[in-house]
């Protein structure tokens, strides 16, 4: 079975820098914790087998973006399978409306 490496892009990390902002302004610093873990944990889950969730969307250079879930956040990620790695392009919101996303 092929192992991935699980990275996060800049933009991820910035969303789970908001949403831990996010998460402890409306409730605490510890539950903000929990609920990155939480994400960080189901982001890491992509290192075997990753291409488990279908393909969602594909861009102008057939780039295939795929979409899991973590509670109430959507980890959209891309599997660069040459390289053997699942980049986290973006974190949102399930009820976040985005309108057009900047990957």
């Amino acid at each position: 079975m092929k192992e991935y490496v699980v990275i996060f892009s800049n933009k991820a990390e910035e969303d789970l820098n908001n949403i831990f902002a996010f998460v402890k302004e409306i409730s605490s610093k510890w539950e903000a914790e929990i609920v990155l873990q939480k994400i960080v944990k189901k982001a890491m889950q992509l290192d075997v087998f990753p291409e488990r969730s279908e393909v969602v969307y594909k861009d102008e250079y057939g780039c295939a973006y795929r979409i899991t879930t973590s509670g109430r956040y959507r980890l959209v990620y891309v599997v660069k399978r040459q390289e053997s790695k699942v980049l986290i392009v973006r974190i949102i919101s399930v009820g976040q409306k985005n309108g057009r996303l900047s990957w």
